[in-house]
């Protein structure tokens, strides 16, 4: 059987097993090939089959080529580096399809880099022949040939340097040149040939020449200038240069490890290090190095140390999230959700793309193919003579190779601050990929048949003898009988304690502390649900059938298209680099481009061959019959209202499900200041908190106006007088529900008294001063008014309108407890998620926005110191629709795939926040309002519908202020199927009244909804 048959050789005169033979180059294939499947099978328009299979069949004939070369050498480590180094590519061949890199880019700047790469390895081989020839003629032309060399690298150190000090800065990066493939940073040149200079320089032969003449030892203080100073006056040039640290630093670990491999002495490393402090020191505080926002976004990833609602997640905190994301096994290719990370995830930030997608398991596997090819250039190093200049570079080029490996691992999991610096072979970068394969490309140049003891038994020193070099420098300790030199143990030792440090950051960034930093910047995973234009999406579809939004074309092509219904379903705007998405089409991402069940979320792992994304259908529950009523009954009232604004909401108070949604500027979800007091619908909520035992109780006169204890006074709208008559009991509170009284409704907000008003409103949702009804134990709502108000967190008293951004509740735990109260998640401080749509949390504050006490007789009539969306009166009015209970909103009602229900919402548990005897009575009132009240403009002929006005005053008090109009109606009343709240926000010096100008909008809606529902033939 022939040798290369067995995979076995001959070295030294004895045969020798070949650890990675030609015939086993296929485990870099199949792993590539197996990568790429597994893409491809979880996210088929990510990957072009054509050019997939072009990459994958190039890199094993690439990788043939090279191990029969590694072969024909006859060293085992070569070998070994081979495989290595094409496994490496191979994955970041996959990563780069993933976040979007061209593959013809790719593959293009691996096919220079792989040329650059054999070019230097028949340099290195004329290197390490020059060292291994006789002394004589020969030799010495060798040498003299070859010094060419060290001479070019100082050529090329003087062009790079130059071309580097002129490329213009651009967001902490420099700009270099494109050379086809190829994006060339003319840094990464000047410090590969750098590295070689100064090794050529300190270790050549004395005779070999020079272009400034040969060098001389130097003595002990010029050898500290020499070895410590310099190197740290270079790195602080390219600090000042670059205006960021971890360039500089990777150089200077370079130029340090290369000045300890020939010396051997530590305290020129400690030297160095301690000058390169002070010299970046000072030049931070002469403002000529500067690292801009890298400490502030050190020191808070997450905000960049910014407060408030408006802050922005930052890059480096999303890349955290994504490792957070990622856990033990990651979600599996192609199944993250790596957009999320930002505009940088190719380059800094792909080891976070690594960890989301394979894990802890995948980056630490990563990891140790990293450090089997530094100890494989380590160990190739070691194959040129003892006093190579070759040997030497490539020393310092593996040690700096090693600072840039770790760098971005321990920057990403925020031990170092982010500095620019990539991943290499895996990042986007060409110029990474080409320096790193010339240094492979130069150690393999050093590889050949390792000598036989004897010989090297013959040519080694004494022990504890210091073996001079050529140029008369102090040589490397050797090792004592029973000991080791300080060289030996301390730099595998230093590499130990990285190599531990580096997966210590990546266990807490995956496992230990993911859990708190999604509870804390991600609470259900929302920032991170957008992808980029080639996942095919399925459609957002209307409850009657409606498409809302589809996808036109596929893979790079696609684009997205919505109707113009006025649905508020947000945007899915993609692009190859920022995607960016808003409302149900982030939020529902992963159902639209998988069919994946939201239960699941984003759990792995899926392994290689887990769920594959296939397209599906999002159902909403809107109805586009009633959209289109509810869009144009706006577009009538503001006619009738010119530069008003508005918003229309229909709801199902049977199942929450919301039906339509018509608004100017997101008015029916946005709080908008004094504009969104709702008025006299809020006195729905007043009669929901009165005792049911009281209900007989009242005995409400004739006023037009009462006296308030702060010296103003009251009146009713336009200066009526009601009830006309003494009334007792409940005809007197539907009276004055019928009427809309506020000198009525006053007289019962002064007995019920602020706390018992806050408590019922907290209980519909509402954000109050104290706890809401979902921080009671267990969950229920507040007990009726007669009890005493709940503390307060912690006996503080709540927040004052005054300490707020305009037009949001008081920044306290009162907001989260509204969402829950409704059933839904909150947003932040401000807002809940209503299956993706933002609604801002309706308020009842403790002061007025001039920081006056609230007078329970204002809460009554929801005036000053109520703020609430149409949403939440629409809310308010289906929980009296529904006898008392109220049902969790939501719009999306199933996940479907080809008329197959993949996922089917579950109906919310109604909760009861009113009681049965205040529900009847309160439907009653509305419908007496409709019949012979304020809102006779909301009757239709098919049904009777109930329905409560509201006429808010809005601005500073005045003789004849603004006011706004509201309408909150439903129908039919006894047996109601739909619930519309109407509002329109008058322009300034508008007069706007709820009967005359909402409610005629809430009948056109409600005739439409009523024939959509199957409710009435025609109406």
């Amino acid at each position: 059987m022939s040798t290369a048959a067995t995979g076995f050789g001959t070295v030294g005169g004895r045969r020798s097993r070949d650890p990675v033979a030609p015939s086993r180059a296929a485990w870099p294939g199949l792993f590539f090939a197996a990568l790429v499947f597994a893409l491809w099978w979880h996210r088929p328009a990510m990957v072009d089959p054509m050019w997939a299979v072009a990459t994958v069949a190039l890199h094993t004939v690439i990788t043939v080529l090279l191990l029969r070369g590694a072969r024909r050498v006859g060293d085992p480590a070569l070998g070994l580096l081979v495989v290595t180094v094409q496994a490496l590519t191979a994955l970041g061949f996959v990563l780069r399809m993933r976040v979007g890199v061209g593959d013809q880019i790719s593959l293009g700047a691996y096919l220079v880099a792989v040329a650059v790469g054999v070019g230097l390895f028949h340099l290195g081989r004329s290197l390490a022949q020059t060292d291994r020839r006789r002394e004589g003629p020969a030799r010495n032309r060798w040498i003299r040939r070859n010094a060419r060399t060290g001479n070019a690298l100082l050529i090329l150190v003087v062009v790079s340097g130059v071309l580097a000090l002129r490329a213009p800065i651009e967001r902490g990066a420099q700009i270099g040149l494109t050379l086809g493939p190829l994006h060339v940073q003319p840094t990464e040149v000047f410090r590969f040939s750098l590295l070689g200079w100064i090794a050529f320089r300190l270790k050549a032969p004395p005779d070999a020449p020079r272009l400034f003449g040969s060098y001389r030892p130097p003595g002990a203080g010029r050898a500290l200038i020499e070895y410590a100073l310099v190197p740290a006056m270079v790195a602080t040039a390219l600090f000042v240069k670059l205006s960021d640290l971890g360039p500089a630093v990777v150089l200077f670990i370079g130029i340090v490890g290369l000045v300890v491999h020939l010396t051997g002495r530590w305290r020129y490393a400690a030297a160095a290090t301690a000058s390169f402090a002070v010299l970046a020191a000072v030049a931070m505080l002469l403002g000529v190095g500067v690292l801009g926002d890298r400490l502030a976004l050190w020191k808070d990833p997450f905000y960049m140390g910014e407060h408030g609602s408006g802050r922005a997640l930052q890059q480096p905190g999303k890349a955290l999230l994504a490792y957070a994301r990622g856990g033990l096994l990651g979600a599996g290719p192609g199944l993250g959700r790596v957009d999320s990370i930002g505009t940088e995830r190719q380059n800094d930030f792909i080891l976070a793309v690594l960890g989301e997608e394979l894990g802890l398991v995948g980056t630490l596997l990563t990891g140790a193919l990293y450090a089997l090819l530094l100890i494989q250039l380590f160990r190739l190093a070691r194959r040129a003579g003892e006093e190579s200049w070759l040997r030497a570079w490539l020393v310092g080029l593996s040690v700096m190779l090693a600072a840039n490996i770790v760098w971005p691992a321990l920057a990403t999991t925020r031990v170092l601050p982010i500095s620019g610096i990539t991943t290499p072979l895996l990042s986007a970068g060409g110029t990474s990929m080409l320096v790193v394969l010339g240094i492979v490309g130069l150690a393999a140049g050093c590889a050949g048949p390792r000598p036989a003891a004897s010989a090297a038994a013959a040519s080694a020193p004494v022990p504890g003898s210091v073996a001079p070099g050529p140029s008369g420098a102090a040589g490397r300790h050797v090792t004592r009988a029973g000991r080791r030199s300080p060289l030996t143990w301390r730099a595998p030792a230093l590499a130990g304690l990285l190599a531990l440090l580096t997966a210590g950051s990546l266990l807490n960034a995956q496992l230990i502390t993911a859990g708190a930093w999604l509870g804390d910047h991600d609470r259900g995973r929302g920032i991170a649900r957008t992808e980029r234009a080639t996942f095919n999406r399925g459609r957002i579809l209307s409850a009657d059938g409606m498409v809302l939004a589809a996808t036109v074309g596929s893979g790079v092509d696609a684009t997205r298209h919505g109707t113009s219904t006025g649905l508020p379903i947000g945007d899915f705007r993609p692009s190859r680099k920022d995607t960016d998405g808003t409302g149900l089409e982030n939020t529902w991402a992963l159902q639209l481009e998988c069919g994946t069940r939201p239960e699941e979320g984003l759990a792995g792992p899926r392994g290689l061959l887990g769920q594959r994304c296939q397209p599906a259908d999002v159902r909403t529950s809107y109805n586009a019959e009633i959209q289109e009523a509810a869009v144009r009954a706006l577009a009538e009232a503001k006619q009738a209202a010119p530069g008003s604004r508005g918003a229309v909401v229909a709801l199902d108070p049977r199942t929450g499900g919301v039906l339509a949604i018509a608004a100017d500027d997101d008015l029916a979800t946005t709080v908008t200041g004094d504009a969104s007091q709702p008025g006299s619908v809020f006195k729905i909520v007043t009669a929901a908190a009165i005792d049911p035992a009281r209900l007989n109780a009242y005995h409400l006169a004739p006023h037009s106006s009462l006296p308030l204890p702060d010296g103003h006074s009251l009146r009713n709208f336009g200066g009526s007088i009601c009830p006309n008559r003494d009334m007792v009991g409940i005809p007197a509170l539907v009276d004055a529900l019928r009427q809309s009284c506020n000198t009525a409704f006053a007289v019962v907000g002064k007995d019920i008294g602020p706390e018992g008003i806050t408590q019922a409103a907290a209980a519909f949702g509402f954000s109050t001063p104290g706890p809401g009804p979902a921080d009671r134990p267990g969950g229920q709502p507040a007990d009726r008014p007669g009890g005493q108000p709940a503390d307060r967190p912690g006996g503080q008293p709540g927040g004052q309108p005054g300490d707020r951004p305009a037009g949001q509740p008081a920044d306290r735990s009162g907001a989260a407890s509204a969402c829950r109260a409704l059933g839904l998640e909150p947003i932040g401080k401000h807002q809940c998620d209503l299956d993706g749509l933002s609604v801002d949390v309706s308020s009842v504050e403790s002061g007025t926005a001039d920081g006056e006490r609230c007078l329970p007789e204002h809460l009554a009539i929801g005036q000053a110191c109520v703020y609430a969306t149409p949403l939440q009166m629409a809310l308010v009015a289906a929980a009296v629709a529904a006898g008392g209970q109220l049902r969790p909103p939501h719009i999306v009602e199933q996940v479907e795939r080809d008329g197959s229900v993949l996922w089917k919402a579950p109906a919310g548990q109604s909760r009861p926040v009113i009681p049965p005897e205040n529900a009847e009575m309160i439907r009653t009132g509305m419908v007496e309002a409709v019949n012979a009240g304020t809102a006779k403009g909301a009757a239709v002929p098919c049904a009777q519908v109930a329905a409560k006005t509201g006429t808010p005053e809005t601005g500073p008090p005045s003789a004849n202020p603004d006011t706004n109009a509201w309408t909150v109606a439903f129908a039919p009343a006894e047996e109601p199927e739909v619930v519309v709240a109407v509002y329109l926000k008058a322009p300034a010096g508008g007069h706007l009244t709820g009967g005359a100008n909402a409610a005629p909008a809430a009948a056109t809606t409600l005739r439409t909804a009523l024939v959509a529902l199957k409710r009435a033939d025609r109406c």
